[in-house]
């Protein structure tokens, strides 16, 4: 039962990612094409829905591995292995590719100074405010990135009450919500988010505690009440899209899995795209925008656009697992290459 559960984790996060990238390309096609070869009316759900589901995951994964035991410089280091080298390797691969195909720099008249923002994968969550050298990760990244810097002061008061913390969060986040007035947009603003994420600690610290027979009432609880939502029309509500839904979802995905058996050739396609999510997830958005640039004039319904969205999805995962493996290798060689040289 313990993998089952686990195995929520992957589903997830696969499915996430795949939402925001299926929204990002209508966008683009919207923009660069016409609204006509959308490939679904209402995308702008897939987005919202992606960036919560991935906002509680965040939470049920860090709460899965670090509740117990915790060390700050264990965690720190952690991090900034899992983001980091392939944000940089990206970043790379991105300007070398525009210079050779396109002839020119990505950016220019960019202020030199705004670069480090880049090198902490600040760009894109702060490009509302100032001109920078964003490229990839949007403002998703940094904004996750400011919630495992908080995560150590967020899991102090969580292990000592985890369901005050739990209330205290909702609090902060309706009052956020309603109240604070910020030149981003408000659904970016990490003191909304809150209550995504510290559900999801909630939901990853207990459970392994739960008996199974909980799991068919949650879904049952999850899917009553977003139907109850939408028969009220509330799900085109800010708030409710943004904030609420997703946790729902996430609560009947991950029950619905704990209940029914995934075969392993399932396990092993889900798998795979939750483990090249993250490479998929920063080389996608600057890919699709080129991507669609190159094929529009060929693109005349939606059908047509669907098959080319089917093969830049190939692309981007293909491009995520030759990147991904690449740094995986290069850190395996560096950690055997460093405790060689320590113990010479």
């Amino acid at each position: 039962m313990k993998n089952i559960r686990l195995f929520y984790l992957d589903f997830i996060r696969a499915l996430s990612i795949l939402l925001i990238i299926f929204f990002h390309y209508n966008v683009w096609s919207e923009k660069i094409i016409s609204s006509d070869v959308v490939l679904f009316k209402y995308y702008s759900f897939a987005g919202a829905i992606g960036v919560s589901l991935f906002i509680v995951l965040s939470g049920a994964g860090l709460a899965c591995s670090n509740i117990n035991n915790f060390n700050l410089l264990h965690f720190y280091r952690k991090r900034w292995v899992a983001i980091f080298p392939l944000f940089y390797l990206t970043y790379m691969v991105l300007v070398i590719g525009c210079i050779i195909i396109f002839k020119h720099l990505p950016f220019s008249g960019r202020n030199i100074f705004t670069f480090p923002l880049t090198i902490f994968g600040l760009d894109g969550f702060f490009r509302y405010k100032v001109n920078n050298y964003y490229l990839i990760g949007e403002w998703f990244l940094g904004f996750i990135i400011i919630f495992y810097c908080f995560f150590p002061v967020i899991r102090y008061f969580f292990v000592r009450n985890e369901l005050l913390t739990l209330i205290a969060s909702a609090v902060i986040t309706i009052l956020s919500f309603c109240f604070c007035n910020t030149e981003m947009s408000i659904v970016r603003f990490p003191p909304v988010r809150g209550f995504e994420f510290v559900l999801g600690m909630y939901i990853g610290a207990n459970t392994k505690n739960w008996p199974v027979s909980v799991y068919p009432i949650l879904v049952i609880l999850a899917i009553f009440t977003l139907i109850l939502l939408s028969s009220f029309n509330l799900l085109n509500v800010l708030f409710v899209r943004q904030i609420i839904l997703g946790p729902l979802l996430f609560i009947a995905i991950s029950s619905a899995i704990t209940i029914f058996k995934t075969d392993s050739t399932a396990k092993s396609i889900i798998g795979f795209f939750s483990m090249y999510s993250y490479g998929a997830f920063l080389f996608h958005h600057k890919f699709i925008i080129n991507f669609l640039t190159c094929v529009k004039d060929n693109v005349n319904s939606r059908s047509t656009n669907f098959i080319l969205f089917l093969s830049s999805l190939i692309i981007i995962y293909f491009v995520s697992f030759i990147l991904t493996n690449f740094v995986k290798l290069s850190l395996t060689n560096y950690r055997k290459w460093k405790g060689a040289h320590i113990q010479a």
